[in-house]
């Protein structure tokens, strides 16, 4: 799957990763479902977004309607069916195996055959 096939992305986690993930992601013109347990959690992270993005506009770094177009195109959610259309998923979650594991699960059970899942750990095996 080249980057052009990738139309929507799905992150699981809004902590410092999942959020910083997840704006770098929006930023390149991609469609981002960030995914915490509450969707508190995920508003709270896109609204820290918004304000990192703010301050980049502030230095002349972008434009006010670059800004607009990033947070509209990140739909926060608290719910594993919101991720049934994406083409990747990052799990950017706390480095807790039974977690990490229970995500999977969760992932797999509410996307498609082809998707990409991707994860953020640095302490943890991937297999």
């Amino acid at each position: 799957m080249s980057k052009s096939n990738i139309k929507k992305v799905g992150i699981i986690g809004s902590g410092t990763m999942g959020e910083g993930i997840c704006q770098l992601i929006a930023s390149h013109g991609i469609d981002v479902v960030l995914l915490d347990l509450k969707k508190d959690f995920a508003d709270k992270a896109l609204q820290k977004i918004e304000k990192n993005l703010r301050r980049l506009e502030e230095k002349n770094r972008i434009k006010s309607e670059e800004v607009s177009g990033i947070v509209s195109s990140i739909h926060t959610t608290g719910q594993y069916e919101d991720l049934s259309e994406t083409d990747l998923v990052i799990e950017a979650v706390s480095e807790n195996i039974d977690i990490k594991k229970e995500v999977f699960g969760k992932i797999e059970k509410n996307t498609g055959d082809d998707i990409i899942i991707a994860t953020n750990t640095s302490t943890l095996p991937v297999t």
